[in-house]
């Protein structure tokens, strides 16, 4: 009986250990006549204390204040490899009828976002605004080539953007998402995918009224999160994560985002 035992953990051992060293491509597998729903529920939750205002020496509250988003994320597969994202108000009801959907769409009505991203990896609307792009990004765009047990990938997102105001005296950034583990779940293979992302900047923002005035900002951005993605039927199982948004200086802001996917 030992010895069954034994011989058991070593072959599941053995199994285990030659499945996080295959390469696995992480794909969308969407049938072209049926969309996969998620509920996307991004949570802004700003906690900014004070704001100082130099030019008339005043300070206003702002926080905390949370605002909600629920969206439905409906997900097509439009052929060529090419995975259409859009992003939409929900009915009332929590029932999903397609064709409502459908109609919601065509007419423009509580749609949020459009996009699109390649089945096998990387971002296909290259045209769209940077801050829904970054959306896509962060919960559809997948790795372009096969990856292992430790490898990691970059994401085609870029959170803080400033305008030729700003003068930046120092810069740092880590864009890294790294798949951690491949495990079986009642026979299923899941790729645990974790996010590690960081921007950095430092410098001065002029403001030109009648005369210049310089504000010294320093503005610190991470995103960290944990998604678990059906290799066997290419798609998300659950994904959570959270953005943090510092802003520090001659003009204060804390913010912080919640991500996450419901699978319909």
């Amino acid at each position: 009986m030992k010895l069954k035992l034994v011989t058991a953990i070593l072959v599941l051992s053995a199994c285990w250990v030659k499945q996080n060293k295959q390469a696995v491509q992480l794909e969308w597998k969407i049938n072209a006549e049926e969309p996969v729903f998620y509920m996307t529920n991004i949570t802004e939750i700003d906690s900014t204390e004070l704001v100082s205002n130099d030019v008339s020496d005043s300070i206003r509250k702002i926080g905390p204040e949370t605002v909600d988003k629920y969206l439905l994320s409906k997900l097509t597969n439009k052929g060529d490899g090419i995975i259409d994202v859009i992003m939409i108000t929900p009915p009332s009801d929590s029932v999903i009828n397609k064709e409502d959907i459908e109609l919601r769409q065509r007419l423009n009505k509580g749609v949020s976002l459009r996009g699109s991203v390649y089945a096998k990896g990387g971002i296909h609307s290259f045209w769209v605004e940077n801050s829904k792009k970054n959306i896509i990004a962060l919960f559809f765009e997948l790795p372009k080539e096969p990856v292992k047990v430790g490898d990691s990938w970059e994401l085609a997102m870029d959170y803080i953007g400033n305008d030729h105001n700003f003068a930046c005296d120092h810069s740092y950034k880590t864009n890294k998402v790294t798949l951690s583990e491949v495990k079986q779940v009642n026979g299923e293979n899941i790729a645990v995918i974790k996010y590690n992302l960081v921007e950095h900047v430092n410098g001065v923002f002029y403001q030109y009224s009648g005369s210049i005035i310089e504000y010294r900002l320093v503005m610190h951005v991470t995103y960290t999160a944990t998604g678990e993605f059906s290799i066997d039927k290419g798609r998300w199982i659950s994904y959570n994560g959270a953005l943090h948004f510092d802003q520090t200086g001659d003009a204060i802001r804390k913010k912080m985002t919640r991500f996450a996917l419901i699978r319909k």
